[in-house]
C-alpha cells in the first residue's frame, strides 16, 4: 500500500475502502505487485487476525472466473456481478486467491483485526 494508505490504517486501525481494496494472504503476491508499481505498493503491513476470517470473507464473497477457485473448491461462490457493493470479491489471480472489500463488506474484514504492524 502507498504510505498515506499505511498511516490512515495505523490510525484508525481499519481498512477504509474506496471502490475496492484487496488483500491478501500471500506476502508474495504483494511482492509481485510492489516490484512492477513501486510508487503504488510503497510499504507492507500485516493483518493479525480472528481465527475464522478467511472462512467469513469466503461466505460473503462472490468469486470471478479463475481456474485456482474451481481447483481450490470455491467453485460452487456465485459469480461476482458488476456494482454489488456487499459481497467479498473473491478473486483468483494466477496462483493466488486475493479478497477484495467493498463498502458494504469490508466490516466483515474489519471487525475481525486484531493488531496490525508494518512489516516493510
Amino acid at each position: 500500500m502507498s504510505f498515506a494508505e499505511r498511516d490512515g490504517v495505523l490510525m484508525s486501525q481499519q481498512i477504509s475502502v474506496r471502490g475496492e481494496s484487496f488483500v491478501t494472504q500471500d506476502i508474495a503476491y504483494s511482492r509481485q505487485l510492489a516490484a512492477r508499481h513501486p510508487h503504488t505498493y510503497e510499504t507492507f503491513v500485516q493483518f493479525d487476525m480472528q481465527t475464522g476470517t478467511r472462512d467469513a470473507l469466503l461466505a460473503a464473497g462472490a468469486r470471478n472466473g479463475a481456474k485456482i477457485l474451481d481447483d481450490q473448491g470455491y467453485g460452487h461462490l456465485p459469480a461476482i456481478a458488476k456494482g454489488q457493493l456487499d459481497v467479498v470479491h473473491i478473486k483468483g489471480e494466477g496462483d493466488f486467491i486475493n479478497f477484495g472489500l467493498r463498502p458494504g463488506s469490508a466490516h466483515i474484514f474489519n471487525d475481525r483485526i486484531l493488531g496490525i504492524k508494518v512489516i516493510e
